[in-house]
């Protein structure tokens, strides 16, 4: 069992499947929606996950396509579309554990902002510095 839910605790799921995959998006809808280069989400059954506390508002960012978010905090969190019938794409940040769910691929990669090939190389600093 995994659990999760937005920033500011108003919406939390829960998480009894297995997570069919966990994928980087890379596309322009997915950067819209979510202000960042791209989104991590994975993948489950609708039938292995459930809102326990609070409903998501939800809009379609395109026709067949539903995301959820929080309507308070604003949190990307889920996303459902007429592509993938009958499976839900949680985002791996809103996750309580988000190292649970590892990505294992990026898609819709010829969409990618072009810097994201080179992230790795970048320093890296334990605490943001000063």
């Amino acid at each position: 069992m995994t659990e999760g839910g937005c920033h500011c605790g108003e919406i939390r799921y829960r998480v009894t499947g297995r997570a069919l995959n966990s994928l980087l998006c890379n596309c322009a809808a997915c950067r819209g929606t979510s202000g960042a280069q791209n989104i991590a989400f994975f993948m489950v059954k609708n039938d292995a996950f459930r809102w326990v506390r609070g409903t998501p508002k939800y809009y379609a960012s395109s026709p067949g396509v539903r995301r959820g978010f929080c309507a308070d905090c604003g949190t990307t969190l889920s996303y459902q579309g007429d592509l993938i019938p009958g499976l839900i794409d949680i985002t791996v940040g809103s996750l309580d554990d988000p190292d649970a769910f590892p990505a294992e691929a990026h898609v819709n990669d010829e969409q990618a902002v072009a810097w994201t090939r080179h992230v790795d190389d970048l320093p890296r600093f334990a605490v943001f510095p000063e």
